[in-house]
């Protein structure tokens, strides 16, 4: 019902160190069970058995639980893709009646506004008034595409286009640095805090996002995939990267 206290209270928790490193490996272990089971579950959900499709349906619930009493959107996030790509597949299979496509359609209807509305008003509850900044750029509420818009709708779109659109800024900001690899341990977080913590490396001040962090803060706004591929392989580099995951796709 508080998604901006649920929000905050998990930022504080965290900066308190609750948790600890046995959850942090549980869940680490556990992930990759997860993501292959799930998809899975979903798209040959038609074929489980009674007691299977009750275990998917809690993983799932349980999925989102965890981060619903956060106040975070990621975990949602995760369970509408996996739901959206089974949709796309359902409604490219050559099998399908259309009954069984107005159907999906609908359903993938529902899962859209439904996450729409959860994202925004997960968001725009931890924002008291309209922000003059956003990610240290500041907001034009002369755009037209504002003035169009009614009032109320500001927040919500604010929030909706900065999330699709910071981390493109962020990548446009990382052509202005020099290239220095982090030799395949700077995509992500994880590599990086890992390799820290067992042997006392830090690969991050040599990333774009450390470089770029005084313009476009590191840890509170977002970065492409491609500008954490970067970090290993350049810029150019990334093109070889989306090639190698294309070819494999």
């Amino acid at each position: 019902k508080n998604p901006d206290a649920a929000y905050y209270t998990n930022v504080q928790i965290s900066e308190m160190g609750f948790g600890g490193d046995a959850v942090t490996m549980l869940s680490t272990l556990l992930a990759p069970f997860y993501y292959m089971i799930a998809p899975l579950g979903i798209y040959k959900f038609k074929q489980l058995t009674i007691f299977n499709k009750i275990l998917l349906f809690l993983v799932l619930l349980m999925e989102a639980s965890t981060f619903i009493i956060r106040g975070q959107n990621i975990g949602i996030f995760r369970i509408v893709l996996f739901l959206a790509t089974i949709v796309l597949l359902k409604l490219g299979n050559t099998k399908s009646t259309p009954k069984s496509r107005r159907r999906i359609l609908v359903f993938a209807g529902i899962l859209f506004v439904g996450f729409v509305f959860y994202f925004v008003n997960g968001t725009t509850a931890r924002v008291d008034n309209l922000p003059n900044y956003i990610g240290l750029r500041r907001v034009d509420y002369d755009a037209w595409i504002l003035q169009i818009l009614p009032q109320s709708l500001w927040m919500p779109f604010l929030m909706i286009s900065t999330y699709l659109i910071q981390g493109y800024y962020g990548l446009a900001l990382s052509f202005r640095y020099p290239f220095t690899s982090t030799f395949g341990i700077g995509s992500g977080y994880f590599l990086i805090e890992n390799i820290k913590r067992f042997f006392n490396f830090d690969a991050f001040p040599w990333t774009y996002q450390a470089k770029m962090t005084y313009l476009w803060p590191a840890r509170s706004t977002w970065h492409t995939a491609y500008t954490w591929f970067a970090n290993d392989v350049s810029h150019l580099g990334v093109l070889l990267v989306l090639f190698v995951i294309g070819v494999m796709s």
